[in-house]
């Protein structure tokens, strides 16, 4: 294997460091979190019926 991805970058003075320069000197690893589903609470529930198209209607004409 090659070692020298593995290698944390030296740094010089008055350069900044972007993106992957910052993380790679920073050890600590955190494992991904599992998407969490949003609560039912706070899901949006469309009415039934033909009132969503009235009202897309009504908007379009009085545009």
């Amino acid at each position: 294997m090659n070692d020298s991805n593995k290698t944390i970058p030296l740094t010089v003075v008055g350069e900044k460091q972007l993106g992957g320069d910052k993380i790679a000197r920073n050890r600590a690893g955190f494992a991904d979190a599992p998407a969490l589903r949003k609560p039912a609470w706070i899901r949006v529930r469309i009415p039934p019926g033909n009132a969503v198209a009235q009202l897309k209607a009504k908007l379009r004409e009085n545009r």
